[in-house]
């Protein structure tokens, strides 16, 4: 940052995500950890400048911050009184391990704190937060007869064709108990879908979180499948020799590269090869897979150990430390191991992810009932000077972080319950902020960021889909998409829902899955190598299947849940039971 606020030797207690500071050099981390009820000022100089001393300055100082302290100020300017006989006590942590960078300090952090806190409660429950949103798709002003903003900002973000908000409406609708507002929601999934490009478009989507479950739901999966693949390919060639993607300045906005000792950062990188990793997943395509995982390859060497950084070059200085650089390169680190089973992949992953913790508030930082599990987007400013983001929350960054931790947490089978809980946790924080029903033009929608102090929802009103991505995993629902690898195969399975157990047995492969929409859906499996003559089922009903020689795809549409088996032998005489939905 530039001006005053480049200086943030002691700060407002509230700026910092939970009570913990450290330095990490030469494979060793040092740090203090401290309750933040006893209201110490937290000093950190790296190198320190205060004293002067060649070193490093870490320290808890009284007064706090507040009344007797204004920040960076190493002198109170009033008295703090000491009443006799009364001691006057701090406790605080030495911590120090190995490590590479600090976040094997924030993990100690976690482990002394007993792990991460309960994730919040959401007044109403599942019933309101399903209300709340559908009121967003259906009678916010982000909503305009079947088309959908992505936020509510002025003359900003004019309203478009989306097939996520369709979708998302389905998907509500199926849940709610007031059958009133689940007509309400598939009348107007149903104007959504006719306000679409002629050719059926399942590519356009106005939220931050992208899932290819429109194609599942409405069709049209194949030249869905082919603009992606086109897209990804054209994406690649912007890649250079190194795997990078080189910062260029735009004409008429500052250089954004100016403040970095490189013309490059791993997350304006990975932004682009995520949706390159995705259209691998969903096409299956061998040299797109094979190119894109070499980028990946690439990124992860040239960004090892470093900070998550550069995700937001539209406003924000290339340097920036930011988590929505670690939503991104876990994202990719998901998909990658998605499409080889390869170990590195979900350990690069366990590591990207760390990175974001330190970015979410794990302590409460005020007294008002939000505050935990909401996210520090960056650590800087837009344009070096205003907006100041540090101790105010954007969800909408922490929210994309967020689904790459929920994806990890279904492949990380040492720490996925852990994932699951911080991926949780930020969910309810996002919906603890979404505008209430009162506030009829920005009902439902997500706040571009939020006022701790305050207790106060502020900027741009937001898509709902950036929560709803994720929000039947926070409340122990059916998820919206999943995809997921059947080992030992290299076969993928895209679905509408949710999938269970995989089994493979001689030559059937058995898989439940658990679609969440009551009509017709589209499963899709990539890399099958050839047509399975039977596919049923149990529990269900296969209406049709479409196998690709060219792409060695297989799209089944069903509907209902249970087993769904692909058979390359006879079919067996024993009736088997169906699960239960």
């Amino acid at each position: 940052m530039r001006g005053e606020r480049a200086n943030r030797r002691i700060v407002e207690s509230h700026k910092l995500c939970f009570p913990m500071m450290s330095i990490a050099a030469n494979g060793r981390y040092v740090g203090l950890v401290w309750d933040r009820h006893d209201h110490p000022a937290a000093v950190f100089d790296s190198p320190d400048r205060v004293f002067h001393s060649g070193s490093h300055l870490m320290g808890l100082w009284f007064p706090g911050v507040g009344e007797r302290r204004l920040e960076n100020e190493t002198a109170a300017f009033r008295a703090y009184p000491l009443e006799a006989n009364v001691p006057m006590t701090l406790t605080a942590t030495l911590i120090g391990g190995r490590g590479e960078t600090v976040s094997p300090a924030v993990e100690q952090y976690v482990k002394l704190s007993g792990g991460l806190p309960p994730v919040p409660e959401f007044e109403g429950g599942f019933e309101a937060a399903v209300e709340l949103l559908a009121h967003g798709w259906l009678d916010s002003a982000l909503h305009e007869d079947g088309i959908w903003r992505h936020a509510v900002w002025g003359s900003s973000f004019p309203a478009r064709p989306a097939a996520d908000a369709p979708g998302y409406m389905l998907w509500l609708a199926e849940h709610t108990g007031d059958e009133a507002l689940a007509q309400r929601l598939r009348a107007g999934a149903e104007r959504g879908l006719e306000r679409l490009t002629p050719a059926g478009n399942r590519d356009a989507g106005c939220s931050h979180v992208a899932r290819p479950f429109a194609p599942l739901l409405f069709g049209r999966i194949e030249p869905y499948a082919e603009r992606r693949l086109a897209a990804a390919l054209q994406t690649l060639a912007a890649f250079d020799e190194q795997g990078l993607i080189r910062y260029q300045p735009q004409t008429g906005k500052p250089d954004y590269g100016s403040t970095h000792w490189e013309d490059h950062a791993n997350g304006l990188s990975a932004a682009r090869l995520e949706p390159v990793l995705e259209a691998a997943v969903f096409t299956g395509d061998d040299p797109l897979t094979k190119a894109a995982l070499a980028v990946l390859d690439k990124q992860l060497e040239v960004y090892r150990n470093t900070v998550p950084r550069g995700a937001q070059t539209w406003e924000m200085p290339l340097h920036t430390p930011d988590i929505l650089a670690s939503g991104r390169i876990l994202a990719c680190c998901n998909l990658a191991y998605q499409l080889t089973a390869d170990q590195k992949y979900l350990d690069a992953g366990r590591d990207w992810a760390w990175t974001g913790v330190s970015l979410v508030y794990l302590d409460r930082p005020t007294d008002g009932p939000v505050g935990l599990y909401a996210t520090t987007a960056v650590l800087g400013a837009t344009n070096w000077t205003a907006p100041f983001w540090i101790g105010l929350p954007v969800q909408w960054c922490g929210l994309v972080y967020r689904s790459s931790l929920q994806d990890l947490a279904r492949l990380d089978p040492d720490m996925g319950d852990f994932w699951a809980q911080l991926a949780v946790g930020i969910t309810r924080s996002g919906l603890q902020q979404t505008f209430p029903l009162e506030d009829r033009e920005r009902q439902g929608l997500l706040p571009d960021f939020f006022h701790l102090r305050a207790q106060r929802s502020d900027g741009p009103a937001i898509s709902p889909g950036t929560v709803q991505a994720n929000l039947p995993e926070a409340f122990g629902k059916t998820p919206i998409y999943a995809l997921q690898r059947l080992a030992p195969s290299d076969v993928l399975l895209h679905v509408p829902g949710d999938i269970g157990r995989v089994e493979h047995r001689g030559r059937d492969v058995r898989v439940e899955i658990d679609g969440w929409y009551s009509k017709p859906y589209w499963v899709r499996l990539v890399r099958v190598p050839a047509p399975a003559p039977r596919v049923e089922l149990q529990g269900g009903k296969v209406l049709t299947t479409e196998y690709s020689d060219k792409r060695q795809t297989l799209n089944v549409l069903v509907q209902g849940q249970g087993t769904l088996v692909l058979s390359q032998g006879p079919q067996e005489d024993k009736e088997v039971e169906p699960r239960e939905p």
